[in-house]
């Protein structure tokens, strides 16, 4: 996912890590470059 385009993305997967069990803790959001807002209108886990 280009963050450089002027248009807005929809549904898109973002990976983060896999871990073999689940875990619990803090997942940290962090817009890495200036310009327009960031909505961010949801976020799953899942352990597989």
């Amino acid at each position: 996912m280009s963050l450089a385009s002027s248009g807005k993305h929809v549904r898109q997967l973002i990976p983060i890590g896999s871990w073999p069990t689940a875990r619990s803790g803090t997942l940290k959001v962090v817009v890495a470059a200036a310009g327009g807002p960031v909505h961010i209108e949801g976020l799953c886990a899942s352990v597989s």
